[in-house]
């Protein structure tokens, strides 16, 4: 036998579990019990939620194939749909600015449309050993987040934020951002920050963090000369909890 073709939507089955493979019209397949794999799977672009055994559940990502212009602020991630599911993401991101000249790269929390303000305070070491503070704000009126460095022509910088909403109880702060990172500069590397950044209410939101975007140069304009673009790749992923 050759080919074996079933209707659409038909089954392949054993006699205890006859439908265990179910084919749809567009070729997908669904199965019922999983996949028992013990070789190698070829997969392509993973799309929606995928699950790990890890707990770390992948629900959004972003993989940038060519320069882009986040001079505008660029929605990177969204896991909007996943709030009611999920107390606690984990967002990773590198950027590698392909500019010439160095970048200001600030990043925002988002619900909706609109940018969630913080009060705290992000700092980290400069490559002497310095302590150097990036981005602070004691009264909760910052909604743009500085990474903790200025991003040379090909260098790199990376970011992971926890966001923690808080378990229990309201009111203004309903979220939590640890920060930490490090970047490759002009052949040094050094902690571009570490901190916490809380909260503060923002009239006319819930304080639901929804999504990450970034924009280069949205504090400063000196440093950078031409398009302000470069490559990120990122991905927020639900804490199982």
């Amino acid at each position: 036998m050759s080919n074996l073709v079933i209707p659409d939507g038909g089954n392949i089955g054993s006699a205890s579990d006859p439908d265990a493979i179910s084919i749809a019209s567009n070729g997908k397949p669904t199965f019922s019990a999983g996949i028992a794999n013990t070789g190698t799977i070829d997969a392509g672009t993973f799309q929606g939620t995928v699950l790990s055994p890890t707990g770390l559940n992948l629900l959004d990502s972003r993989v940038d194939s060519s320069n882009v212009d986040y001079t505008p602020g660029v929605t990177v991630l969204d896991w909007s749909s996943h709030t009611s599911t999920y107390k606690h993401f984990k967002i990773y991101c590198t950027i590698r600015n392909t500019a010439n000249g160095s970048i200001h790269p600030y990043f925002r929390i988002l619900e909706g449309s609109t940018g969630l303000y913080y009060e705290g305070e992000i700092g980290g070491l400069k490559p002497d050993g310095a302590v150097s503070t990036s981005w602070i704000s004691t009264s909760g009126n910052s909604e743009y987040l500085r990474f903790g460095v200025d991003v040379g022509q090909d260098s790199i910088a990376s970011i992971t934020i926890d966001v923690i909403q808080h378990f229990a109880g309201t009111g203004s702060y309903g979220h939590t951002l640890i920060i930490s990172g490090g970047y490759y500069r002009h052949g040094i590397s050094g902690c571009m920050s570490n901190g916490i950044a809380i909260s503060a209410n923002r009239s006319g939101t819930t304080n639901t963090p929804q999504k990450f975007s970034i924009d280069f140069d949205a504090g400063a304009t000196s440093g950078a000369t031409g398009t302000l673009s470069g490559k990120v790749y990122a991905q927020v992923y639900g804490v199982m909890s």
